[in-house]
Order: structure tokens, then sequence, then C-alpha cells
């Protein structure tokens, strides 16, 4: 990720919450794919579950906004620079 990618992430993440974007935010690798590791191991999460910090949660509001998630979408496509459709 270029540095002028990030700045764009974190802008987008300030616009989309409404609130400062904070660099002591960032994880550490470990903390980072903990996650996804409770995620993809765990075999007593529900189907479709929402995990937040290794524990299942309520996405925020602003996560849930449609057209929040359309400008994600259109953001991550031009990151990696490939269409996907869905």
């Amino acid at each position: 990720m270029t540095p002028e990618m990030r700045e764009e992430g974190i802008q987008t993440i300030e616009t989309n919450t409404g609130r400062p974007f904070s660099a002591s935010e960032l994880k550490t690798i470990e903390q980072g794919c903990s996650t996804t590791l409770v995620a993809a191991l765990d075999p007593t999460l529900p189907s479709g579950s929402f995990l937040g910090d290794c524990i299942v949660a309520a996405p925020e509001v602003y996560a849930r906004d449609q057209e929040k998630a359309e400008l994600l979408w259109a953001l991550s496509e031009r990151l990696v620079g490939q269409t996907f459709e869905w």
C-alpha cells in the first residue's frame, strides 16, 4: 500500500465514522489476524457471525449503511486495480 492509498483509506474512515482516526488504533500483525483465526477455527460460531476483537459483535451503525458500503466497495476496487461483480 502506498502512502497515498493509506491516507485515502484513513480519510474514508474518518468521513464514514464522523470521527478522527488515530494511528494508535492500528493493530499489530498478531492482533490484526487473531479475529480472522477465531472466525476460521472456532467451530461453535454461528454461520454469518460478525466478529470484533475475537468476539461476536454487532456492526457499527455506519457499517450497515448501504451508500457507504457502495463507496467502500468502489474504493476497494480502485485500491486493488480490479472490478468485481456481486
